[in-house]
């Protein structure tokens, strides 16, 4: 099939060179997956908020749950007071993630009951038969 600029127009045309240039630019098909996520790497973007003076940013990284009813104007207030031994607990805790990487699970829920994730160096493997309440 060809195509003459008279068929579609100009703006067919811009169109079409504009996606031929970006899938010239994309290569070779290849596998595509989105980014593993990487605790460690979540560990030392806390210290890191917390050593650059981004308390707001540290504390966006720590999941509700476990804020224990602390709320952001708290977190500021203990941070202000606090910094040094909260930039020395983050580097603590990163030192030990990165000596030995933490394990990584995940729950799914299902009609039949959670199902309980683990990561392993193959990929993510049931922990249990799902269900089972074992």
């Amino acid at each position: 099939m060809t195509w003459t600029v008279g068929t579609i127009g100009l703006r067919g045309s811009l169109c079409i060179a504009a996606c031929l240039l970006l899938l010239g630019g994309a290569g070779c098909p290849r596998d595509v997956h989105a980014p593993e996520p990487d605790p460690v790497a979540a560990i030392a973007a806390y210290r890191d908020a917390l050593a650059e003076g981004r308390p707001r940013d540290a504390f966006a990284l720590i999941h509700p749950d476990a804020r224990e009813g602390l709320d952001l104007e708290g977190f500021l207030v203990l941070y202000s007071g606090h910094r040094d031994a909260l930039l020395e607990q983050a580097e603590r805790v990163l030192a030990l993630a990165s000596d030995a990487p933490p394990e990584q699970r995940a729950r799914v829920m299902t009609r039949l009951g959670p199902a309980e994730l683990v990561k392993t160096e193959e990929g993510w493997r049931l922990d249990r038969p799902v269900g089972t309440g074992r």
